[in-house]
């Protein structure tokens, strides 16, 4: 199928706004309105194709990134977040109403796993999730004595084993 200059770009918004948005390239260009067939030619044939689907990728990674710099440094620091209980009732008619709602500041305190991640990651020559392990040795220890039992034990071992008599 043959489309305009206009259906085209059309086409590609919807696809850039898609994929920029999260979704699939799968659902982009279905949601579109083209083919798979259609996707993958235009991307191997149309430069300008390939490249506005590779910048609405990293669009959509770069705003990710935002975003989860914002949550990363709330959730760290601690926030205070709105939060409302509502009560239910039945109406006359059988119907759900509202009798009571409370809004009240919920504060969330700061998270310590936040604090250490976003720490470590900005100024790890200050802040480093290690653990180091210091082992000493002690080189005074001359051998080793191993030992071996057997339940025959002849007359010559029972002698060896007996300490020497001191001449005093």
């Amino acid at each position: 199928m043959q489309y305009t200059k206009k259906q085209y770009k059309k086409i590609c918004e919807s696809i850039r706004a898609s994929i920029t948005d999260g979704e699939s390239v799968a659902y982009a260009y279905t949601l579109a309105g083209i083919s798979e067939t259609t996707y993958h030619r235009w991307r191997n044939e149309r430069p300008d194709f390939a490249k506005l689907i590779e910048k609405a990728r990293e669009d959509h990674r770069l705003m990710m990134a935002s975003q989860l710099r914002k949550s990363l440094y709330k959730r760290a620091t601690g926030f205070e977040a709105p939060d409302v209980r509502t009560e239910y009732g039945v109406g006359a008619n059988g119907q759900p109403i509202i009798t009571k709602q409370i809004k009240t500041m919920k504060t969330v305190p700061p998270d310590t796993a936040a604090l250490i991640f976003a720490l470590t990651n900005l100024a790890p020559e200050e802040w480093q999730n290690t653990q180091r392990t210091n082992i000493a040795t002690d080189d005074s220890l001359t051998g080793i004595r191993v030992e071996v039992v057997s339940k025959e034990t002849t007359q010559q071992d029972k002698e060896q084993e007996q300490p020497a008599k001191s001449d005093k």
